[in-house]
């Protein structure tokens, strides 16, 4: 209000009281040396109901967008346990010895990487283990001349005494 004595100004706030709500406003008298103030009281009712309105349409959008947010969060995050779960699945089979188990389908995102990492690593696994199996029948292959050749040296020297 003082600020009004030297130039227009205008309350920050609503007032309100038995009679309603109001905005006031003040302006100097011309040539009123400073002296003298003229002051409105502007109703304001429709001001205040507009502003209890945007607090009640924020805040019920506030309450939607974390519901949205958090069923959004909801529905990520299973379909990432979904997708991990399978993996941990096949890593099982692996360990029990199942090393044909590949994963089939696409996520087009992270997982596919991890996916065609879990198949490489099971195919070398497989093809290691089946390079081992032929070279433990070889082993056993040239055991078993080794043990025949000994075998028929035995026989010559017994023979030959």
């Amino acid at each position: 209000m003082r600020l009004g004595f030297h130039q227009p100004a205008v309350d920050d706030e609503l007032v309100k009281d038995e009679w309603g709500v109001f905005l006031s406003g003040y302006a100097p008298l011309i040539h009123g040396d400073g002296r003298y103030l003229v002051g409105i009281d502007m109703r304001a009712d429709e001001v205040h109901n507009k502003l209890a309105e945007l607090r009640l349409t924020g805040l019920l959008s506030l309450v939607a967008s974390i519901l949205l947010a958090l069923l959004f969060a909801l529905y990520l995050s299973r379909g990432l346990t979904r997708r991990i779960s399978v993996l941990s699945a096949h890593c099982r089979e692996l360990a029990m010895g199942n090393l044909a188990s590949r994963i089939h389908g696409r996520s087009f995102d992270e997982f596919d990487d991890l996916t065609s990492a879990f198949n490489t690593m099971s195919g070398r696994i497989a093809a290691a283990r089946a390079e081992q199996e032929h070279a433990i029948a070889e082993l056993q292959k040239a055991h078993h001349g080794l043990e025949a050749r000994d075998d028929r040296c035995r026989g010559r020297i017994r023979v030959g005494r």
